[in-house]
């Protein structure tokens, strides 16, 4: 985990946050852990791309969403996990 990137916002209505984490794993298997551990938690994947380095998952879950952004360097993978509060009359 990396603290220094990683933030939490909060106010009265909502909360949001990204977590930021580094290390060296291959890429296709921290997609299929990513898929797996999301649906577990009852999000819905709503999309994804890969465009080497680069991949993006996109989940849902009811009054949030979730992006999750990998970049695969040489040395290491880069993660970023974003939670975000849905916008008003999305996904009804």
């Amino acid at each position: 985990m990396n603290a220094d990137k990683s933030k939490i916002f909060q106010t009265t209505s909502m909360t949001a946050g990204v977590l930021s984490l580094d290390g060296n794993v291959e890429v296709n298997s921290l997609i299929a852990f990513f898929k797996a551990s999301m649906a577990k938690d009852n999000w819905v994947m709503k999309g994804n791309f890969k465009l080497p380095p680069k991949s993006v998952l996109l989940f849902e879950k009811k009054g949030k969403n979730s992006i999750i952004l990998i970049d695969e360097g040489t040395f290491s993978t880069k993660v970023e996990v974003w939670s975000i509060p849905q916008a008003e009359g999305v996904g009804k």
